[in-house]
């Protein structure tokens, strides 16, 4: 995909700073499950319809069982599901091992089966550095094959590359995603670290060409960091926007997807400008995927955070920029607030409140959710 060459209008008062596991059957896809149920879900007729699809970015956790209620949290409020993996590196570790041994194995088994009864999109990200260190491999096993080495100088060659190429095709085998994305905000990578994101870009096309020959209908992309492709940052200086980073993926990219969070950097003035993402029209002629958007909504009164009204506001705004940029997929990055006692933050990007009622934005979602997808 080539970028077209425009002028980013300057925006003075942005100030920067998922051995196989038993489902009991398709009903309990249905049943009252933690606090989002058919029960309590809200059921609005509509004649509108649109032409994206909704859905949630689902985050991972170690509980099964809790990881199902997630997702099938999100599958009730949507038609597409995100999943996020990181490598495993079973057979990397051990060639005669299997990936059926790895501790993935059963939330990826899990995924897929909830996710094929629901008759929903699948959307699953196989994320190859971590999540804080975007230039250091995640879940590299360090200590197994190079204690004498730097995780920061670690590179993508050799028996590294052959076992990422290995677990991508058995992820693609077992998983049957609807879209593959390798790679999370990636042009983060490339910003740290040059040379190990072109050795991730020979990986990419590599895996490209392998999926494509296993299942051609298996959309893949990689994923962009929005704010930082502008040039933005919540803690390093504004920079020249840094389009041509998606130029390199040539034509090897069915959407262009971006995640987003622009409240996070912003202190005054929350009020995004009407092209901010209306510029993507400008900018690339492939379908849109938002993997993971988020604008932040609180109720309390003394928070920093934007207000409920400011987060119903971007919502709305999403909606309606439908009609000028094509979307392919809306994916919000969080059903519900929570609090992370480890960083002592509270995350306010759902739809629902830490004690479980519904903001005004999820009234929102859900009747956009019911103009029936076309």
């Amino acid at each position: 995909m080539k970028i077209k060459k425009i002028i980013l209008v300057s925006i003075t008062w942005f100030i920067i700073v998922a051995i196989f596991f038993n489902i009991e059957n398709d009903q309990k896809l249905n049943q009252e499950i933690d606090f989002v149920s058919s029960e309590n879900t809200e059921h609005i007729n509509s004649t509108e319809n649109r032409n994206y699809y909704m859905g949630f970015n689902v985050d991972t956790s170690n509980n099964l069982e809790e990881h199902r209620n997630n997702l099938i949290n999100a599958l009730e409020l949507g038609d597409i599901v995100m999943t996020i993996h990181y490598p495993s590196w079973e057979k990397f570790i051990n060639k005669n091992s299997s990936f059926y041994n790895s501790k993935n194995i059963n939330k990826i088994i899990l995924e897929h089966e909830i996710i094929q009864q629901s008759k929903k999109k699948s959307l699953l990200v196989f994320n190859i550095f971590d999540r804080e260190n975007k230039n250091k491999l995640a879940n590299y096993p360090y200590n197994n094959k190079d204690l004498s080495k730097n995780p920061n100088e670690k590179t993508i060659e050799g028996e590294t590359y052959n076992a990422l190429i290995e677990e991508i095709i058995f992820l693609t085998s077992v998983y049957k995603p609807d879209y593959f994305a390798l790679g999370l905000e990636i042009n983060i990578t490339y910003e740290k670290n040059p040379a190990i994101f072109q050795e991730y870009l020979d990986l990419y096309f590599e895996a490209y060409d392998k999926i494509k020959k296993m299942n051609n209908q298996i959309k893949i992309f990689p994923i962009f960091q929005y704010e930082r492709l502008l040039g933005f940052s919540a803690s390093q200086p504004s920079q020249i926007p840094r389009w041509e980073i998606v130029d390199m993926f040539n034509n090897k990219m069915d959407y262009f997807a971006i995640s987003s969070t622009p409240s996070k950097f912003t202190l005054t003035g929350r009020n995004l400008p009407d092209n901010y993402y209306r510029q993507l029209s400008s900018i690339t002629n492939i379908p849109i995927i938002f993997t993971g958007i988020g604008f932040e909504g609180s109720a309390k009164s003394e928070s920093s955070a934007p207000t409920i009204e400011e987060q119903y506001n971007f919502i709305n705004k999403l909606f309606q920029d439908s009609d000028i940029i094509k979307y392919e997929a809306i994916l919000w990055m969080q059903l519900k607030d929570f609090f992370d006692k480890k960083n002592k933050t509270i995350y306010e990007y759902g739809l629902y409140e830490q004690d479980k009622s519904k903001k005004k934005t999820f009234h929102l979602w859900l009747k956009n959710l019911n103009n029936k997808k076309k």
